[in-house]
């Protein structure tokens, strides 16, 4: 019994080791760390996320901003104020050679009224 426990206790430490070297396979680049900053700043007036995911991809990075309160794209036009973009969740690319926000990807926004359309859309690979 000692020894199944053991191996088991061996079996997680593994496992843990093997995601945290996962997850440590994308370190957050300065760049990065700078863009997603100026971006939040300049297109979004300011607002801290209580959560940023990124998906990394080949040629970009997809970055998820998670808000605790709707966020309005302060830099998109619209006939209206009431018709800007927003939502609590926004997605965002950037090409990881240029370093410039992915011009195909555009700007994705989820949770814009309640949780229609939902996270796990702006979570998607």
């Amino acid at each position: 019994m000692a020894r199944r426990v053991a191996v088991l206790a061996a079996v997680a430490a593994l496992s843990a080791g093997i995601a945290a070297a996962a997850y440590s396979a994308h370190p957050v680049p300065a760049w990065l760390s700078a863009r997603e900053h100026l971006t939040l700043e300049r297109v979004f007036l300011g607002p801290t996320p209580v959560r940023t995911d990124r998906i990394w991809y080949l040629h970009k990075v997809a970055v998820v901003w998670t808000f605790n309160h709707v966020v309005i794209c302060g830099a998109c036009s619209a006939p209206s104020n009431a018709s800007l973009p927003r939502g609590r969740v926004i997605r965002m690319s950037f090409n990881l050679t240029t370093h410039r926000p992915d011009s195909g990807a555009g700007i994705r926004f989820c949770e814009i009224r309640g949780a229609t359309p939902p996270r796990r859309e702006c979570l998607q690979r």
